[in-house]
This record gives C-alpha cells, sequence and structure tokens, in this order.
C-alpha cells in the first residue's frame, strides 16, 4: 500500500480490508502499535470516491470521530493523527444530508486543530495533521 499501487489497494478493498481496518484501528482492545498500523492502512486504502463510500456506509464516521473524542489529548498521537487523517480523505464523500453535517459531531474538528497547536514541536508522539 505504501508504495502507491492502486490496483493493491482496490484488491484490499474488495476483500473486506476497509472494514478490517476500521475494526482493528477503532477497537480499543487492540494493541496501541496495532491501532496505529490500522489507521495508516486505511489512510492509504481510501484513494477514490468508492473505497470512502464503504467507510462511511461501515459506519466509519462515527466510528473514527468517537476515536478522536475518547482519544483526544491524551491518546495515542499516531492513532488520533491517523484518524484525522482517515477523515480528511473520505468527510467529502459524506452526503450533505447527512445527520452527520447536523449533529454536534464536526465540532471534533475544530478541537482537535486545537490540540494541533498546542502540541510541543518535540513531542514524540509526531504530527497529528499533514
Amino acid at each position: 500500500l505504501r508504495s502507491g499501487h492502486y490496483e493493491v489497494a482496490e484488491r484490499c478493498c474488495e476483500v473486506g480490508g476497509v472494514e478490517s481496518t476500521l475494526a482493528l484501528m477503532t477497537d480499543p482492545l487492540q494493541e496501541a502499535s496495532l491501532r496505529a498500523h490500522a489507521a495508516e492502512a486505511l489512510w492509504l486504502l481510501v484513494r477514490d470516491h468508492e473505497s470512502c463510500i464503504r467507510v462511511i456506509q461501515a459506519g466509519g464516521h462515527d466510528s473514527v470521530i468517537k476515536l478522536v473524542k475518547s482519544e483526544g489529548q491524551s491518546g495515542t498521537g499516531t492513532i488520533v493523527g491517523g484518524a484525522l487523517r482517515v477523515l480528511g480523505e473520505t468527510l467529502y464523500s459524506e452526503p450533505r444530508s447527512s445527520g452527520l453535517w447536523t449533529s454536534d459531531r464536526p465540532s471534533i474538528l475544530i478541537e482537535a486543530l486545537d490540540w494541533v497547536l498546542r502540541i510541543d514541536s518535540h513531542d514524540q508522539r509526531g504530527p497529528l495533521l499533514l
């Protein structure tokens, strides 16, 4: 996936890669390193509208926003950063009529921006937004 081969990402999506990585990323019982890798993999999988729709159909935005809220500033920056990258790639595919836009859930994006601005550049967690 990291090498940028679209065909690999497509094949992974076809066999349930989006749903699997989403489930791993948002499962608080999994190890932090596994969740961080799942977040990166999901971000690499969502390359087009169809893969973004898979995230939406799997309830991904609700799950990812819940993850960002629960992990917040105190969580693992790598996981939260990965979650925010996923949202950055997929939110544009969420229909305008979606309940997501009429709830308070998008406010987490403003909160996350505040967290990023407060992070010490020497923090070991790494950047939250790329």
